[in-house]
């Protein structure tokens, strides 16, 4: 054979006919030229050559939608152009390929498909196929929003009352893609035109003043630019001799707190008798003649939250007229939380500092005060934390203090905490400034800078972890080296003192964390030795340091070594880096380091090839489970020369083409036996490259097994229901039941128990047959039935008196017989009562059921759970 040459298939002639084989070569020698002469057989001076022919796809740009196009309920134009001198067939699809739509020019995406669609992101895949057989894709990533603006009439109120003057109106309207409002005013006689709005604002004067007095519905629409509309209404009266109560004060969600609102309010018209409000809804009312404040004590009744205020007036006539606004209450004081100084800390001649937080929505003015049993400062005033004022603090003598802290907010609540603190001139102030409290740090020793303040300062000092080891020091340095070493990885406490010339120690602790060990790499994908092709492949990495700073990879082998690649997360390696490669191995290699300085890395090798065939089944997936319905399958094969795909669940003894996403071949599937099923679905190239992937999945076409241990065949029993135990058997068992003497009425159990008791009583004595069944998740059914007895203690019949009749032994049968004799005589007894009968010996059987296995039948449901009634 000689070598493997790559041609180009041209349209109209040359080599277009040629496919992948083995040719001869008519002509030698024609070195570099284009134009070679290929015969089926060979002779002298011919040589052999394979021959692969190049592919050429058709070319596809998506017009539109574009990327991140956003679209409503109606479905999307597109516009695409597909080049190809060949060109055949163009389908897109928008689910996967699960269902495509072939297209001859642009149009509208399919409504119905589009309609079956969730809010979300939809791919969009164009597809084009030539004579040759290659086909090529595109895709465009779109959002379905059908999702109709929100809509909330705040005001008007639902049937509230206008005069002349037409009501105002508050919307709110929702929607990030918002496009037009209007409204329209009707009711059963009368409809107004749309009148668009771009705020809120009053009602057209024009289209109100046209309205008789009367019930109307004002109708408040809004659509967004994707087509969604939406719309909400409110009824209100017109009535040009109500009275028009205008709130002025308080506002609409103004707030309040402990104390009660004022309230201002216009009432104006004809006849007006009373006027009153309530904040209850009406429990309670309290008449008002101007205006003033609401009610204190029945507003501290009020729990915390919203607060209707409903305003009401009448007239003469008898008619009411309301309007209400709402307000909130909120009696919460602000929150205070004094993060230092900490309780009892000491402080010298400096005032001490102070950090607090305050927590308000409503804040309105923070101060502080000191105190003792003896002082009581002035109130100051701060804005942000800061240094407890020089005067104030210069001006105490050494002792205990409190400082309190206040705030309150502008609804007039008010709240304070306070801390103890002691001033001592004599002190010794220790401040660390560095190392910070849990600070990590590595194999070099942290450095450090310590401010200390003393009158009559001595010597200073550190410990490690609370060792007797002193290291005395003079200026900030670094923490013995040596010592630093010696401690393993974890807390690590420094404790650095000082001492005056009184002979008084104090000292001052910070924690910090060494940590020497590099972070922890975990590749999951892609696994060693895995093949891509030309897109690059994704990664997963596992990376744990509690103190990780850096993450990036490389890619190298033997002639080749990318730069280094930063990232954040897990993703795809980069795809300019990808494309420069060449076919071939090469090793990702994932590094990280930590904030410390540890660094480390993992690798895993892969190849690349641009021939290569991926194979992904999405589904089924592994042990999944099907009954007689054959499975469906979707997988996703990419190749740049793809060629054939096919499937085979015998090992290769019986292959199936297809083209696209379907149903295993429902034969095949009847013809296997229940148990482990292997589908391996192929793919080759026409390069002669043959790739596969393979799922195990489980097959169940049996019924469960059902065995009755209790009750026995022809067992008795009487007014008690018997109990039962059966033993059913299925790896995917779905439900149990039983019916008693063929009853439609089925009795649901999970576990052995007693028949029940209620059926079993409407039972007649005799024979009573017991089914019972069984399923599984995948419709298959079966039963086994049993034959017991009822027989129950016969009842004395209501016409026959019971007769104790007391025998002598001494009278033998002459007394019964004179007693007899009397009893007749005398009318007491009567002849017919004494027929004595032999019970029958006749046993009537019923009729048993046939037992039943029952497979789920192809293409109907089975009812997977019969209706139920529990046994009690």
């Amino acid at each position: 054979p000689g070598p493997t040459v790559l041609y180009t298939a041209t349209a109209g002639g040359g080599n277009s006919g040629c496919s992948v084989g083995m040719y001869y070569e008519i002509q030698t020698n024609l070195g570099s030229s284009p134009v070679r002469t290929w015969g089926i057989e060979g002779d002298e001076g011919w040589y052999a050559a394979t021959v692969a022919i190049n592919l050429k796809l058709p070319i596809i740009d998506i017009v539109s939608p574009v990327e991140n196009d956003i679209f409503g309920v109606i479905a999307p134009n597109f516009t695409v152009e597909i080049t190809d001198s060949n060109l055949n067939t163009m389908w897109y699809t928008i689910d996967g390929g699960i269902n495509n739509y072939t297209f001859i020019e642009n149009g509208t995406i399919n409504q119905a498909a589009w309609d079956l669609l969730p809010d979300g992101n939809v791919s969009v895949r164009f597809y084009a196929n030539n004579t040759f057989g290659n086909f090529n894709f595109k895709q465009v990533n779109v959002t379905k929003n059908s999702s109709a603006p929100i809509i909330d009439i705040v005001s008007p109120v639902e049937n509230e009352v206008f005069g002349d003057t037409p009501p105002s109106y508050i919307v709110e309207i929702t929607d990030r893609n918002l496009d037009t409002m209007w409204y329209s005013i009707y009711n059963g006689t009368y409809q107004s035109l749309d009148i668009t709005f771009t705020g809120n604002g009053t009602i057209n004067p024009t289209e109100w003043g046209a309205l008789y007095d009367g019930i109307y519905s004002i109708r408040f629409y809004a659509n967004n630019s994707f087509g969604n509309i939406n719309f909400e209404e409110v009824d209100v009266i017109k009535d040009v001799n109500a009275i028009i109560i205008n709130i002025t004060s308080p506002m609409l969600n103004e707030i309040y707190g402990v104390a009660a609102p004022n309230f201002t309010v216009e009432i104006t018209g004809m006849n007006i008798n009373t006027t009153w409000y309530t904040v209850d809804l009406g429990l309670t009312n309290y008449t008002f003649t101007k205006n003033e404040t609401i009610n204190q004590v029945a507003w501290s009744t009020l729990s915390d939250g919203i607060v209707i205020i409903r305003f009401y007036a009448n007239n003469t006539l008898g008619k009411i007229y309301f309007k209400q606004v709402i307000v909130m209450k909120s009696s919460l004081a602000p929150i205070i939380d004094i993060v230092n100084p900490v309780a009892n800390e000491e402080f010298g001649v400096n005032p001490p500092s102070y950090i607090v937080e305050i927590t308000d929505p409503n804040l309105d003015t923070m101060w502080y005060s000191i105190y003792n049993g003896t002082y009581q400062s002035l109130n100051i005033t701060f804005t942000g934390n800061g240094t407890i004022n020089p005067t104030e603090w210069g001006a105490l003598s050494n002792g205990s203090y409190t400082i309190r802290f206040y705030a309150n907010n502008f609804l007039g609540n008010i709240n304070f905490e306070e801390v103890n603190v002691i001033k001592d001139i004599y002190i010794i102030i220790i401040n660390i400034v560095n190392p910070t409290e849990n600070e990590v740090f590595g194999v070099n020793a942290p450095s450090f800078i310590v401010e200390i303040k003393s009158p009559f300062l001595n010597t200073t000092w550190y410990t490690l972890d609370g060792a007797l080891k002193k290291y005395i020091f003079t200026v900030n340095g670094t923490i013995n080296q040596t010592s630093w070493l010696t401690f393993p990885d974890g807390i690590v406490s420094i404790n650095f003192y000082s001492n005056n010339s009184l002979g008084e120690i104090y000292f001052k602790q910070v924690i910090v964390l060494k940590d020497t060990s590099a972070p922890i790499i975990n590749i999951i994908s892609p696994i060693d030795n895995e093949g891509f092709g030309v897109n690059p492949p994704g990664f997963i990495v596992e990376i744990i340091d509690p103190n990780r700073d850096t993450m990036w990879y490389s890619l190298y082998n033997n002639t080749y070594q990318s730069i280094n690649i930063t990232f954040t997360g897990n993703g795809t390696i980069d795809p300019t880096e990808w494309s420069a490669l060449s076919n071939g191995d090469y090793t990702i290699r994932f590094y990280t380091n930590d904030t410390i300085g540890n660094i480390n890395f993992e690798e895993v090798n892969i190849t690349k090839d641009i021939y290569a065939i991926f194979i992904d089944i999405i589904s089924p997936i592994e042990n999944d489970i099907f009954g007689t319905d054959a499975p469906s399958f979707i997988i996703e094969i990419v190749s740049a020369f793809l060629n054939m795909t096919w499937y085979t669940m015998d090992g290769g003894l019986n292959n199936f083409t297809f083209i696209i996403n379907e149903t295993i071949n429902e034969a095949a599937w009847d013809a296997l036996s229940d148990g482990v099923v292997s589908i391996r679905f192929y793919a080759n190239n026409s390069l002669g490259d043959v790739n596969f992937k393979q799922v195990n999945i489980i097959k169940d076409a049996s019924a469960p097994t059902i065995n009755i241990v209790s009750p026995t065949e022809n067992e008795v029993f009487g007014v008690d229901a018997p109990n039962f135990s059966v033993v059913i058997t299925d790896t995917n068992l779905d439900t149990m039941w039983y019916t008693i003497n063929n009853s439609v009425t089925k009795y649901l159990f999970s576990q052995d128990g007693t028949i029940n008791q209620t059926a079993w009583d409407a039972q007649m004595d005799g024979d009573i047959i017991l089914n019972f069944y069984a399923n599984d998740t995948l419709g298959n059914l079966a039963n086994e039935n049993i034959i017991i007895s009822k027989s129950t203690p016969s009842r004395v019949s209501p016409d026959i008196t019971p007769i104790i009749i007391l025998v002598s032994i001494i009278g033998g049968i002459a007394a019964v017989v004179v007693t007899l004799g009397i009893l007749i005589k005398t009318g007491k007894m009567s002849l017919d009562k004494f027929s004595i009968r032999k019970p029958s010996t006749e046993k009537t059987k019923l009729e048993k059921p046939p037992k039943v296995k029952v497979k789920k039948e192809k293409k109907t449901k089975e009812e997977k759970t019969p209706p139920e009634e529990k046994d009690k």
